[in-house]
């Protein structure tokens, strides 16, 4: 099942925390084998990019809400439902761009 994919605990310790810096990280977000997507470099770099540019463009990035996120209703992916965020736009960063 998808939605279980990079969370067996034999791989992954904690696998149920969000750890960006998990080193090694043998995720399957990309498939496995003769079924490892060919878009995958260019997603990676595509994410690399657009993330570095967002970050630059927005200040003071932080969760919208202190309640816990609510879970969404599928079986297919995890995540939140919903995940409000507050940020400010850093005007300069903007322009420059």
């Amino acid at each position: 099942m998808i939605g279980s994919a990079n969370r067996d605990l034999r791989w992954f310790p904690g696998a149920d925390r969000f750890d960006i810096g998990r080193d090694p990280n043998p995720h399957v977000a990309f498939g496995h084998g003769v079924h490892f997507c060919l878009g995958a470099a260019l997603a990676r770099l595509e994410s690399k990019i657009a993330l570095a540019d967002l970050l630059a463009r927005l200040k003071h990035f932080e969760l919208g809400s202190d309640q816990p996120w609510q879970p969404r209703e599928a079986l297919h992916v995890h995540g939140p439902a919903r995940l409000p965020i507050r940020f400010e736009v850093d005007r300069r960063a903007a322009a420059l761009g």
